[in-house]
């Protein structure tokens, strides 16, 4: 089995952070592309009074499971529960 020596240290950590940079860089931008969907919009709502994540999920989820549904809403807005309050602005995905 051949061995390599490193002659410049400093060469091949630039080396190896480049060709690192750029593997990183390759499966991001394959991971971001993978989730992009054109037919999605965002769509703003206010939260009012007597309102329910499930109540307004039923709206837009259209064919969707609403448990998935209400799943990728509270990841897109950041809910840590399904507990809402009147005056918050939520966004909710349509699909067409």
């Amino acid at each position: 089995m051949k061995k390599y020596i490193v002659k410049s240290k400093a060469r091949f950590l630039i080396s190896m952070g480049t060709v690192m940079f750029v593997v990183i860089s390759l499966l991001f931008t394959l991971a971001v592309s993978a989730r992009v969907n054109n037919d999605v919009t965002m769509v703003p709502e206010y939260i009012e009074a007597g309102d329910t994540l499930w109540s307004i999920s039923r709206k837009y989820a259209d064919n969707m499971d609403i448990r998935e549904y209400i799943s990728i809403v509270m990841e897109i807005n950041d809910l840590q529960s399904a507990n809402i309050k009147p005056g918050e602005l939520l966004y909710f995905p349509s699909y067409k």
